[in-house]
Order: C-alpha cells, then structure tokens, then sequence
C-alpha cells in the first residue's frame, strides 16, 4: 500500500473519529483505534521502505523431496526420478504422479538425461533406459548415492569408472576417452573438467587438453568464465586458459549478471570480467548477484544492493538469501518469511 493511500485512510479515520465522538459511541472508537494499529503495524508506509512481507508459502512434502538427490531419490528429469522404496530398500522409478514405471530392483538409480539413467546392481555401474532395460550392463565400479546423481551423459558421452580410473563412454558402452582421471565431470558446450594428478584441467570430447590439467580447482564456466586457483589465490580464466583476472584473491565465485563476488583480507566485494573492483570489497558477506540484487550482511545485518553498490533494502535482517522469482527468504526480529519489493516489475526495469 502506497503512503498516499495510508494518508488517505488516516484522513477518513480522522473524520469518522469526528462524527463518532459526537455520538459517543464508544464502541465505535474502540474498533478504529484497532483498525488504526492494524494499518500502522501491516502497513510499510514509513519513507525508505522499499519492501513488504508476503505471505509464506506451505510446502508438502513431495515439493520438498524432489528437490533432493541423494540417499532416498533424485530431482524429476525428463518426466521421471529415481527413489528408494521404503520398504524393499531397492531402487525404482517413479513419474511425476509418483507411480512406479519401473519396479523397485536396483541398489541406485541415477538421474535420467538424455533417455537413460545409470543404475547399479551388484556393486556394479550401467545404464538403463526408461522401461528399466540395460542399455549398457553393470560393469563399471559402483558409486555412491551421492554420486549416481552427478553421473549421467551429457553432450552424449558419460564419465564412469574402472578400477580407481575415471574415462567417458559413448551410448554402446565403448570407450572414447580412456580412464585415466582420477575425477572427470559432465561435458558441457564441449568441454569436461578432469583432475589429473591432482590437478584440475579442462578437455574436449575427443579427450585432447584444451586447459593444461595445472590448478588446484577451476569452477564450471559462467558466462564464459571461470574461477581457477593456483596456489590458494582465486582468479578467472576463459575457455582457452587465458588468464582474464589475475589469481589474487582469497576466494571468488562463478560470474553472475557479469559480476563476480570475491573474498580479500576476510571482505567481500563485487568486481567485473575486467577485474575492475564494482562494490568495494568491504563487506562482511556477499550473495552471488540474483535478478539484479545481492544479499548483503554489514555490522552483522543484512540488506539488499543493486549491481552498482546501491543499497535497495537497507541493512535491517538478521538472515537474508538472494532474490528468486522476485521474493527473498529473510528473518527479521525473529520472523521469517519471504519479502517482495514494492513495485518489483519497475525497479527491475530501471536495472
């Protein structure tokens, strides 16, 4: 509600207050000073409020669970999700009715991309397709739960692992890079990160080097970017392995929005893709940025900035997560909710 309107009820209550006191109607007062607490309390009209509480959304329980891949089931992909029958232990397949297409018989069940799904039987590792048939049999060393929901093919190859030593295979179950990895993650546009030797490298789908396996981590790229470390100091690389930011910080994240939060002496900042310092690297926590604001802690609350270091929401909770679909998760004096800005849509534009 805008302050006008609030004036605009405060006006009429004045009158009605008026007309009532000439009745003596007591009961009457009683009912407006009641009203008029409901307004002052449920109400942001106070100037620099740039927010208001929206109302918390319940969430059941398959809402919940489906959002978690690990020891009992995996996210909804292509229709189905992998999960653990309660009863038997072993592992099925279930749509989005949560009816069983496939029958509970398997130890794991991955999360299915590109048709198929790994599954494990008898410690061993393979792939089935959606009627719960082997495309590719069991014959690759188990993993994990945790694990089964990182394996899966991508870009139509899927790293799995033999003896300790970790390659890709294509759909007919052949090898086309050799293990040799001791980690190897998905392919995407083209690229795969592998740790060779303990160090991190990048390489095409033929299994050529395209970044020399020589840092201690690189992230996966955003917006063309990515982090890289050498030698406890954070920077960024592009996809040839050029170095774009020098490897001077104490910790940096994947670019967001084009900017990328970074850690220096304990502070967090923001900085562009040409290493320029955006917001001051001064504050006690940053969020990634996240439909053009961040989650700010300072002096141990929490606010919201824009992408120019502005403060949208000044510092007043006690928590705060990023922004997402246009609500923030917060607590504020011990309330949590979620929380919208006042004439989202615009501000968004304005950004």
């Amino acid at each position: 509600m805008s302050a006008c309107v609030v004036m605009m009820c405060m006006k009429t209550d004045k009158v009605v207050i008026h007309d009532t006191l000439k009745q003596h109607n007591t009961k009457m007062i009683r009912l407006l000073i009641v009203f008029s607490m409901i307004c002052q309390f449920t109400v942001q009209a106070q100037e620099g409020i740039t927010w208001k509480w929206v109302k918390k959304k319940s969430l059941d329980s398959t809402t919940t669970i489906t959002q978690i891949c690990g020891f009992s089931r995996t996210p909804f992909s292509e229709g189905l999700a992998g999960i653990r029958d309660s009863t038997s232990r072993k592992w099925g397949v279930v749509d989005t009715a949560e009816q069983w297409i496939i029958p509970p018989q398997f130890e794991i069940v991955g999360e299915f991309s590109e048709g198929v799904a790994a599954a494990q039987q008898n410690n061993k590792l393979g792939f089935i397709d959606k009627k719960g048939n082997w495309v590719i049999q069991p014959e690759f060393d188990g993993k994990s739960p945790k694990q089964y929901c990182h394996t899966k093919f991508s870009e139509g190859l899927a790293s799995v692992t033999i003896n300790w030593k970790s390659g890709y295979i294509n759909k007919h179950g052949e090898w086309i890079v050799k293990p040799q990895f001791e980690m190897a993650y998905d392919f995407i546009d083209g690229l795969a990160k592998v740790s060779y030797h303990n160090k991190i490298g990048y390489i095409d789908t033929s299994g050529k080097w395209v970044i020399q396996p020589e840092y201690e981590w690189i992230d996966n790229f955003s917006e063309e970017l990515a982090t890289a470390q050498v030698n406890k100091k954070y920077g960024f690389i592009d996809k040839k392995g050029n170095q774009k930011v020098p490897l001077q910080y104490d910790f940096a994240n994947s670019f967001s929005e084009g900017l990328a939060r970074v850690n220096q002496n304990g502070k967090w900042g923001f900085i562009n893709k040409k290493g320029d310092c955006i917001v001051p690297i001064i504050y006690d926590v940053v969020w990634p940025i996240s439909e053009g604001l961040a989650g700010v802690e300072q002096n141990g609350k929490w606010g919201f900035m824009d992408k120019t270091g502005h403060w949208v929401i000044q510092p007043e909770f006690k928590r705060a997560d990023s922004f997402h679909n246009g609500r923030a998760e917060v607590i504020l004096n011990e309330e949590w909710g979620y929380i919208e800005l006042l004439n989202f849509a615009s501000q968004l534009n304005k950004r």
